[in-house]
């Protein structure tokens, strides 16, 4: 603050002296403050210290607070030292290494106490990023948690898939032998058919022998595959009309011609699907295979997903080791600062008693214990 006014001598010595014992001071005047320059005031020039003194000394503040503080200052007697009779070289002298001894220690605890102000910085900085970190890292988590979850239950449903697509393969298995075989029996009826044509006095048993096993083949092929059930029925009907025809032996010949070119365009039904089934047996093989290859693609997903997963969890866990050394970097370093100010404490100490032994030796009548300033 600007004073249009300059400090006298005896002011600049008083106002050296405060500087020298609380430091340069940019803020409202504390108790000490009052304290240092009432005492430097009254011990160094024997200079009653007075509210607008004070003012002159700090170069301002309010009288409302100065007031009481200043009352404080009277009431602990810190007035009742004599003036100082020590030669002004000697009070100079003793000033100037108290300014050199502030200024020292201002000057060692500096580049300390950046220190500790960027190691501060760095921590905070470093929390910082890591709740950042430890946000992604909870998102990230639950994101993935969700897909190998959908992974999960999409591999179970493929499982279910697989399991369905094998029965129905072995199921597809069984009817294609059990309709291999069907194709087999027809083709023996036939021949046996065409052998009874031959004679026409066995050719009615031949047809009631075939008659039987048709049915009976029949029976188990509708019970075996829903798809071939009609043409069984109308295998079993053109037997049974066979049968029937068999009583007139003028017309055997003829319906027993008609009765081959039925069972022939039966074969050929039968023989489509064979093919048919055939063709839905490859189609199953090959959605098998591919559902086997969307499990393998899966597992194998989920397996770079845990790696990803476990990488994440090692770089956290070396994020906390670093915030930790980083935060004992800092106790250390509060430790030692508050060292310093400790030995800064008891220095001023010591000096405060060494000036109050030497303003006890001082001869000199004492001073009249001021009032309140007005």
């Amino acid at each position: 603050m600007n004073d249009p006014n300059p400090l006298n001598d005896v002011e600049q010595r008083v106002r050296t002296a405060w500087e020298a014992r609380c430091g340069l001071r940019r803020g409202p005047l504390e108790q000490a403050d009052i304290d240092a320059i009432a005492e430097a005031a009254f011990a160094l020039e024997g200079v009653k210290p007075t509210v607008e003194f004070i003012r002159r000394i700090a170069g301002g503040g309010s009288p409302n607070t100065i007031h009481p503080k200043l009352d404080a200052w009277f009431r602990q007697g810190r007035q009742t030292a004599a003036p100082s009779s020590v030669p002004t070289e000697l009070l100079t002298l003793w000033e100037r290494l108290q300014a050199d001894a502030a200024r020292v220690a201002q000057e060692q605890l500096a580049p300390r106490v950046a220190a500790l102000t960027d190691d501060r910085d760095a921590l905070t900085a470093a929390q910082a990023q890591l709740a950042v970190d430890q946000a992604a890292l909870a998102a990230e988590r639950a994101t993935t948690e969700r897909v190998v979850t959908a992974m999960r239950e999409e591999f179970r449903a493929l499982q279910t898939h697989h399991v369905e697509l094998t029965a129905a393969n072995e199921a597809l298995r069984q009817s294609g032998h059990a309709d291999a075989a069907e194709l087999g029996r027809r083709h023996d009826l036939i021949e046996g058919l065409r052998g009874s044509l031959a004679t026409a006095a066995t050719e009615h048993a031949a047809a009631q022998a075939n008659l039987t096993t048709a049915r009976a083949e029949g029976a188990a092929w509708r019970e075996e595959r829903d798809t071939a059930r009609e043409a069984l029925v109308r295998a079993d009907a053109r037997i049974t009309s066979l049968e029937a025809t068999m009583e007139e032996r003028d017309e055997r010949e003829r319906r027993a011609g008609r009765r081959l070119d039925e069972l022939g365009a039966t074969l050929v039904q039968v023989r489509a699907e064979v093919d048919r089934l055939m063709a839905a047996r490859r189609t199953l093989e090959t959605d098998l295979a591919s559902a086997r290859a969307a499990a393998d693609a899966a597992e194998r997903l989920r397996d770079h997903l845990a790696t990803d997963l476990a990488r994440e969890r090692d770089s956290l866990a070396d994020t906390r080791a670093g915030a930790h050394d980083m935060a004992q970097a800092l106790a250390a370093t509060q430790a030692h600062l508050a060292a310093v100010t400790t030995e800064r404490d008891r220095l001023h100490n010591r000096l405060d008693a060494w000036a109050s032994a030497r303003a006890a030796t001082v001869p000199g009548p004492l001073a009249p214990t001021p009032g309140p300033a007005p």
